[in-house]
């Protein structure tokens, strides 16, 4: 598969894509399909039942099949890179404002800008944030590190880190990020900034990166990643954490003031909604709801 990689022209910049009178948002959070289509058919399914109006959908990785194993294969990278494509092309017949980072079964290119372009209207944010609203951004950062099971390190599909401080880093690097010429929504955030922060792998003091069905139990969490969210100064402004790569542990729960959600494994037929509110005469955003949904 072939993918453009050109900037976009200032030309066709864009602007937010919701603006002051937007007041509410509906957001459907889809992550860890790994390519299954059939999923993806249930899910529009549900989507037509439901009437849902869904306008924007969070991708918090691993949509394709990729082998960390195969990192050296470049015709493994393409096919992934198909299969990617595939999955958000389909979400877009549900809404056309996608927003994805790569999890550790995602395309190697996905992580190193520029990174390809999938589709027209979907915008990967790996390392970046963008603004969709005035006072609300989006950071993100993918990839995973290995995990914890027995007191020891677990792979659990690690990819592309090795140490828990590369994804604290990374997540400084996105909530510390300024405009890309290739991404026409990308911003640095201001201090009235609402932040939705969308990583592959949670906080480890989370309830939703514990995979408790795993005999012993697997800590898929980032330690890292839960003193960033405890201690940064980035942590007064961030009304949410999305994140995946738990299958099992779908919910949501508090890390400190932060409300954290896994939405689960598409794959296992588990998807969340998030509702976001804005007072009219506030420049303040706050999620007022979180639901976990099975197919």
């Amino acid at each position: 598969m072939t993918t453009s990689t050109a900037p976009v022209s200032s030309t066709e910049k864009r602007t937010w894509w919701f603006d002051e009178s937007k007041t509410r948002l509906r957001i459907l959070v889809v992550s860890d399909m790994h390519a299954k289509m059939e999923c993806l058919h249930a899910l529009a399914k549900w989507a037509t039942r439901s009437h849902e109006e869904i306008d924007l959908i969070l991708l918090p990785g691993d949509l394709g099949s990729f082998k960390s194993t195969d990192v050296s294969i470049p015709e493994k990278c393409c096919e992934c890179e198909g299969e990617m494509s595939s999955v958000i092309g389909y979400l877009e017949n549900l809404c056309t404002r996608v927003v994805y980072i790569p999890g550790n079964h995602d395309a190697p290119s996905t992580y190193t800008l520029p990174t390809p372009r999938l589709t027209t209207n979907s915008v990967n944010i790996h390392g970046l944030c963008i603004r969709i609203a005035p006072n609300l951004v989006i950071a993100g950062f993918g990839g995973s590190m290995p995990a914890q099971k027995g007191g020891v390190e677990y792979e659990y599909g690690a990819f592309p880190f090795r140490r828990d401080d590369q994804i604290s880093e990374g997540v400084v690097q996105a909530l510390s990020s300024t405009e890309t010429p290739s991404i026409p929504i990308s911003t640095s955030i201001c201090p009235t900034d609402s932040i939705i922060l969308m990583t592959h792998v949670g906080p480890s003091n989370s309830s939703t990166t514990v995979d408790n069905v795993s005999v012993p139990c697997v800590y898929a969490g980032s330690n890292s990643l839960a003193g960033l969210l405890s201690e940064s100064k980035w942590a007064q402004q961030t009304i949410l954490n999305v994140h995946g790569h738990t299958h099992k542990a779908p919910g949501a729960c508090y890390v400190g003031k932060i409300p954290v959600l896994n939405g689960g494994a598409l794959q296992l037929e588990t998807f969340a909604l998030v509702t976001l509110e804005k007072s009219p005469d506030r420049p303040l955003w706050r999620a007022t709801s979180l639901e976990i949904h099975s197919l």
